[in-house]
């Protein structure tokens, strides 16, 4: 039998039988002399044959930071797209809030023209009429209204007058085509006896 050990390929791992087998074939080389050109030559073959592996590399790298640098400024450019975008949001955002303020404004002058135009408030002086809270809410305006006109009512000592009308056909709930005739009468009378004073 031969001195080298004989190795069951059944009971061993495949990695632990392939690092046997590189051991015992570097032994072998081990074991070889080369000439100083020989080992010259091998040096060089090797050398080689790595710089050829890499022969690219100064090309590679070059893409490589080309591509970097295209993305970085595609990013930056990209990302200035988004402030401007950002910007133009914010920009149109106040614009909506600007106009959503002046829209309730809008309303509350509204509503507030709708209950100033009943004609119990016809008699108020535009400075009470423009002292009324505008709001949102109907019953907060007319409350308003009702407080500023009999402020008003106070202020001036408001004595309408009525040329004799009797105080049941000052409400208008009782106005009907007979009080209508009357009063018409009553106002007649009224205008003929200041006529003859006159």
């Amino acid at each position: 039998m031969s001195d080298e050990p004989v190795i069951n390929s059944n009971t061993l791992a495949d990695p632990v039988l392939a690092k046997a087998k590189d051991d015992a074939a570097k032994e072998k080389q081990s074991n070889i002399t080369y000439s100083q050109s020989e080992f010259d030559k091998a040096v060089k073959d090797q050398v080689a044959s790595v710089s050829n592996k890499f022969s690219d590399y100064d090309e590679v790298k070059n893409k490589l930071d080309t591509l970097s640098k295209e993305k970085e400024e595609r990013e930056m450019a990209e990302k200035t797209d988004l402030e401007k975008s950002l910007a133009a949001n914010e920009k149109l955002q106040l614009t909506i809030d600007k106009l959503n303020g002046e829209k309730s404004i809008f309303e509350k002058d509204k509503l507030k023209s709708e209950v100033l135009s009943d004609v119990k408030y016809n008699s108020m002086s535009k400075v009470y009429r423009d002292a009324v809270a505008p709001d949102s809410d109907i019953e907060k305006v007319k409350a308003s209204a009702d407080a500023y006109l009999e402020q008003y009512n106070t202020d001036h000592n408001v004595q309408r007058e009525t040329f004799g009308i009797p105080n049941e056909l000052k409400k208008p709930e009782t106005l009907n085509t007979k009080s209508i005739g009357s009063i018409k009468e009553m106002m007649k009378q009224k205008i003929a006896i200041l006529s003859n004073k006159n």
